[in-house]
């Protein structure tokens, strides 16, 4: 339940962003634009589709990943921490192919030994840490730019152990104000670099 009431809530919030023009949101019950989660269809939304997607059972890392491999221009990530497979090295093929590729995550990750911060730093993808010299654990953004057309965020961070065993979600959003929201919570905390 606790899963559904978060879908819900990250809906409602999306509804109450500024310039947003979300046009649907889905509480699940059967009664709303939407079915069940278990099937991951998009939201009815004729104008720009929102899709839902679930762990531990619907494969995040790997759904993501092949939307980076198929980016054209840019992949910006914000995030805690990097530690997926499937996302970092479609995140460093995506560097391959010389697309403008920016990461942020905690500055509690910096040198922790955990997470594939050096990875995208050996790699030549510019890595900022979250600002807060001495602070860990004040980075709560999580979510992934692609092309400045496609959001995915959700309370996934990214990593083996929310892929695997938590109980996390991200949605799928194309809607053209709401990235550009976020485009610019980005932009805003890359700039303090």
């Amino acid at each position: 339940m606790r899963t559904h009431k978060t879908a819900i809530l990250l809906f409602a919030f999306l509804a109450w962003i500024p310039g947003s023009t979300l046009l649907a949101y889905s509480d699940y019950s059967g009664t709303g634009t939407s079915s069940s989660p278990a099937d991951n269809t998009p939201v009815n939304n004729t104008r720009y589709p929102i899709q839902a997607w679930f762990t531990p059972s619907d494969d995040i890392g790997t759904k993501v990943g092949a939307m980076i491999d198929k980016a054209e221009e840019s992949v910006w990530i914000a995030s805690p921490n990097i530690d997926l497979p499937e996302l970092s090295l479609a995140v460093v093929g995506a560097k391959g192919r010389k697309l403008d590729i920016r990461i942020i995550l905690d500055n509690g990750s910096k040198g922790s030994g955990q997470g594939d911060g050096p990875l995208f730093s050996n790699n030549g993808i510019p890595v900022f840490y979250s600002p807060g010299a001495m602070q860990a654990g004040l980075m709560h953004y999580s979510f992934v730019i692609i092309d400045s057309k496609t959001l995915i965020l959700g309370s996934f961070q990214w990593d083996q152990e929310d892929e695997a065993q938590n109980y996390e979600n991200v949605v799928k959003i194309s809607d053209p104000d709401t990235v550009k929201t976020y485009t610019n919570a980005f932009l805003k905390l890359w700039q303090q670099q």
